[in-house]
């Protein structure tokens, strides 16, 4: 609640600074970027707290949607806004759509943290007839955990509607917000960096802000001032952001309900235990899909064929990119649960390095070696991460082990 209300006023902020100075609009993008952050950490932690691990992948897929699929339709909204209206108002517009998000949110997500006495997800019968108990024992068991689940007191609509619950007396503020420098710098979880895909964040289709999708997507539809294969202007522009949509659509089946039915089979050929790495299988399919789009993309740009050859890259690169940030984020929370807010507040952090050193360096590369160099070494680099997980599918249990007692030796 609080980073929406603050992003509602840095929005505000950068509609008044749009028509101002530049040092202004810089200050409001940062003081935007700051509380636009915590949104990227706290809805994938929040899946792997209320769904089944069988359904995991579907759902942080349909969260990578709302993502990805936001800065493809939020660009086509705001081109036409921005051509008919001006800077000022695509920030006001989305200033307005922040703040009917607070009030749904106020009043449709009622606060349902718990602390207390849990009963059993397993029958009592069951759970003490392995460990050979009496009949006698059982049923006063399973009236002691009957008890605690009635005990719990139903709150009024009313109560739900307070931002804070009661705090939890083992959960340290110090050590969560020291816990993601851990996982970076600190050995406890060193592999959580090579699970992210590159591509996703440093490809110039896939910027998460609207500004970055302009600046960069101005570059290569309408060209530099030296160099305009296509001469796009605003309006056109957003409306190459639909390929990307209908990329990341692909995406988030082919990386939700087809990684999870792959990660069923191998899970039934081991007996029905289920372990992280049976979702890396459907990474091949991902890398295919990633190359292709370049391929395609690339040379369709770099030879100024029709325009749809490059939209039509930009959208099968937009499934691979879908499949890769999706894929990443479910392994690694699969892999480290316990741990699930301070991983994506560290891949948070990563991505957000990454966009911000690819937008600054994307033009000049581009002009310097051409698109089609930029998008083939990017290429290459995405299929070395994706050819990591080979290694990580083999031994990546191995590794877990590891890191798991390094982390309980370290706390």
């Amino acid at each position: 609640m609080a980073s929406n209300i603050l992003m509602g006023i840095a929005c505000v902020w950068l509609a008044l600074a749009s028509t101002r100075t530049y040092a202004l609009f810089i200050a409001g993008r940062i003081f935007l970027g700051i509380f636009e952050a915590p949104i990227e950490a706290i809805t994938p932690s929040t899946i792997t707290d209320v769904f089944f691990l069988h359904d995991r992948g579907l759902y942080v897929s349909a969260y990578g949607l709302s993502v990805l699929s936001g800065n493809a339709i939020g660009p086509v909204v705001s081109a036409f806004v921005i051509q008919w209206r001006g800077m000022r108002w695509a920030f006001l517009v989305v200033a307005m759509i922040i703040a009917f998000s607070v009030v749904l949110m106020f009043f449709g997500m009622p606060e349902t943290k718990y602390i207390g006495t849990r009963a059993s997800t397993m029958a009592p019968e069951q759970t003490l007839y392995a460990k050979g108990e009496t009949t006698e024992y059982r049923q006063e068991i399973g009236a002691e955990s009957n008890a605690a689940t009635n005990s719990v007191p139903c709150q009024s609509y009313a109560s739900t509607l307070k931002l804070w619950g009661k705090s939890d007396p083992s959960v340290s503020l110090g050590r969560a917000f020291l816990r993601p420098f851990l996982v970076v710098v600190g050995g406890v979880r060193p592999f959580v960096v090579l699970e992210r895909h590159t591509w996703c964040d440093s490809s110039p289709t896939l910027r998460p802000t609207v500004s970055h999708s302009f600046t960069n997507f101005h570059y290569l539809i309408a060209g530099s001032s030296g160099h305009r294969p296509y001469r796009f202007d605003s309006s056109a522009q957003g409306l190459v952001f639909i390929s990307l949509f209908i990329g990341s659509l692909i995406g988030t089946y082919l990386s939700g309900p087809i990684a999870d039915a792959v990660a069923n089979y191998f899970t039934r050929r081991n007996d029905g235990i289920r372990e992280p790495e049976m979702r890396l299988p459907t990474c091949a399919i991902a890398a295919a899909i990633t190359a292709i789009g370049v391929v395609i993309a690339a040379v369709t740009y770099n030879a100024k064929t029709h325009w749809a050859g490059p939209v039509v890259g930009f959208g099968i690169l937009s499934a691979g990119a879908q499949m890769g940030a999706t894929l990443a984020i479910t392994y690694s929370l699969d892999c480290h649960r316990e741990l699930s807010a301070e991983l994506m507040v560290t891949i948070s952090a990563i991505k957000s390095l990454v966009a911000w050193v690819w937008t600054w360096i994307i033009n000049d590369w581009i002009n310097k070696n051409g698109m089609l160099t930029v998008f083939l070494v990017v290429m290459a680099i995405n299929l070395v991460v994706y050819a990591s997980t080979v290694i990580l599918f083999f031994q990546g249990k191995v590794l877990r082990s590891w890191i798991h007692r390094t982390y309980t030796t370290h706390n």
